[in-house]
């Protein structure tokens, strides 16, 4: 299968499409810039249980217009089974994306499982980012990228689950390191309607000081 992906398609092809923005698995791998597309040619094929993705794209950095003359190439493999009542899949993904003042490599696995009203998702990468440009600071930076949930459904159109994230920007420092929790339901008011309140609490380690957030959000989830 070939096709054209554009904008919040390449989430679907890299690592797990989750639909929260606030989740270290979309906001810390640059896939959430407001107005930001990324064009681009996908193939993919799906023999039996495993499925594989390619593309090439645009590769922008975070610009509404292509700002990067060189492309970014993204890789997907799936592999899902199931043994007994339990269904389950792990994969991995890969991104290398050169810009003018950088390149940025990305590798990433993901696992699902589900057993009767429980599921468990997860997204784990490594990013190695280096420096091609005397403007930002030589040498590189290899970061740590964490999303994990656990997912409990009581009955048809409710889910309650518990989110764990974590984020450290560059590995040969002890400071910097974030990490998230959340507590939230999602509620199926309608088949084309989704409503999600999130209890989120985020805390961050810096040189000087620590910092904590404590916050309510309600998503809605409009699905066309």
């Amino acid at each position: 299968m070939a096709r054209i992906c554009q904008g919040r398609a390449l989430r679907a092809r890299f690592g797990l499409a989750v639909d929260d923005h606030n989740r270290y698995a979309r906001e810390k791998l640059d896939l959430d810039f407001p107005g930001a597309t990324e064009t681009g040619l996908e193939l993919g094929t799906a023999p039996g249980p495993f499925s594989v993705t390619a593309g090439i794209y645009n590769g922008n950095d975070g610009s509404q217009f292509d700002n990067n003359p060189q492309k970014m190439i993204v890789g997907k493999a799936l592999y899902r089974w199931r043994m007994g009542g339990v269904n389950a899949a792990i994969g991995g993904s890969t991104r290398w994306n050169p810009k003018p003042d950088s390149r940025e490599r990305l590798w990433g696995i993901q696992a699902q499982a589900g057993w009767r009203q429980f599921a468990y998702i997860g997204d784990f990468f490594a990013k190695r980012n280096e420096a091609r440009d005397q403007v930002v600071v030589p040498g590189r930076t290899w970061s740590w990228i964490m999303s994990q949930e656990f997912d409990y459904r009581p009955m048809q159109g409710l889910d309650l689950y518990f989110g764990y994230d974590f984020f450290d920007p560059d590995l040969d420092h002890e400071n910097g390191t974030q990490y998230q929790l959340a507590i939230g339901s999602r509620v199926y008011v309608r088949h084309f309607l989704k409503i999600e309140p999130i209890l989120r609490y985020e805390r961050e380690t810096t040189a000087s000081a620590i910092l904590e957030d404590t916050r309510l959000e309600i998503l809605f989830h409009a699905f066309y």
